[in-house]
């Protein structure tokens, strides 16, 4: 099975390499320090690992197409106002970078961790 580290690497390469090109994608986990060690998914032929990149890119599909109608419904738009999940890019929701969303969990860490701290001081 895959890990959520493998998914990430596989849909980086398809994307770096363009669609299709399960080839540069094989040579590139060939090449990748992180998976040294990772005969599995080292030993995949070109076909699985297209199968793989396919599957992974209808699941982001689907998840964007989800994200876009939660945020319709939510903003409570008139139906000529709503947003298509690929239509204008100038229109299209903007997703917080990663490090943006790793920055917010490691603040509401540290605000938790310092809640703890003064409940315990309290006792």
């Amino acid at each position: 099975m895959f890990s959520a580290k493998e998914d990430r690497h596989l849909l980086c390469w398809a994307h770096k390499y363009g669609y299709g090109q399960w080839e540069a994608v094989k040579m590139a986990i060939r090449r990748s320090p992180d998976f040294r060690f990772d005969y599995y998914l080292r030993s995949l032929s070109t076909d699985l690992i297209g199968k793989r990149c396919e599957q992974l890119m209808k699941a982001a599909e689907k998840e964007v197409e989800n994200l876009v109608k939660k945020f319709n419904l939510e903003s409570n738009l008139p139906e000529d106002e709503k947003k298509e999940p690929y239509g204008d890019l100038s229109t299209q929701i903007q997703l917080p970078k990663f490090k943006v969303m790793k920055e917010i969990q490691l603040k509401q860490e540290e605000e938790a961790a310092e809640g703890e701290r003064t409940q315990l001081e309290k006792k």
